[in-house]
């Protein structure tokens, strides 16, 4: 009883510190296909208070960095949150900055050809800082646009292949396989690509570098500077991601 009541105490510290400083508290999207269990305290196996959608927002007041866990590959931590009037515990694996992809232009159509939808993706949701650096050499074109936020999309067209890639700077890995996922509109599709992912980890067991193999290969890395890059290739032969 006595922890149930510091647990309380300390979940309505947290909310008074919201109250008084409501900018500072960051909104983060639902990117779960069957929704987040919204629990009252930390853990698996404390009591259920609901199931926050698919797509939804929740602001974010506390976060237990102590209780860090891996489920499915997805490293996340317990944090408290607010939303549609409840406050309680999520894992935030499976929350993210990124925006749901949700128009047709932004999902996949074909086959698991994410190339265009992850390109018309970004230049949609992202605000750029700049106008495109084009670079035209003998036989090859790249495009760079800079966003805002300091991550970035390439496009690089040759003869033989179209390269697109994606770096993301306030993501985390799995956020960038979740975007994938849920650029997906159909469950069979969603299998095939679940079942052709490769997760690579590093000597810490942390994932580092996601491989999906499909007629147009994505490999997602982690890189040294903290940012994560989507690469897609067109399935030309001789390439290689």
């Amino acid at each position: 009883m006595k922890n149930v009541m510091i647990i309380l105490l300390s979940t309505l510290i947290s909310l008074s510190a919201y109250s008084n400083n409501p900018i500072e508290a960051p909104s983060k999207k639902v990117v779960a296909k069957s929704g987040l269990t919204l629990r009252m305290f930390a853990g698996m196996n404390s009591p259920a208070i609901k199931v926050i959608p698919f797509g939804e927002n929740v602001t974010v007041l506390e976060s237990l960095e102590e209780n860090a866990s891996t489920v499915d590959w997805v490293k996340g931590t317990w944090v408290l949150v607010a939303h549609d009037g409840d406050t309680g515990y999520v894992f935030d694996g499976f929350l993210s900055n990124l925006d749901i992809p949700e128009y047709e232009f932004e999902l996949n159509q074909f086959e698991l050809d994410f190339i265009y939808p992850l390109e018309a993706y970004a230049e949609y949701r992202f605000v750029s800082s700049e106008l495109p650096d084009t670079l035209n050499k003998k036989d090859r074109k790249k495009v760079t646009i800079k966003f805002e936020d300091n991550s970035k999309l390439i496009k690089t067209s040759t003869d033989d292949y179209y390269k697109v890639e994606l770096i993301l700077s306030d993501a985390r890995i799995m956020d960038a396989y979740h975007l994938l996922q849920n650029m997906i509109p159909n469950k069979r599709d969603l299998k095939k690509f679940n079942d052709n992912s490769l997760f690579i980890t590093d000597d810490k067991g942390e994932v580092e570098r996601i491989k999906v193999k499909l007629n147009n290969p994505i490999r997602i890395d982690k890189m040294q500077s903290g940012q994560i890059k989507i690469g897609i290739l067109t399935s030309e032969s001789g390439c290689k991601l």
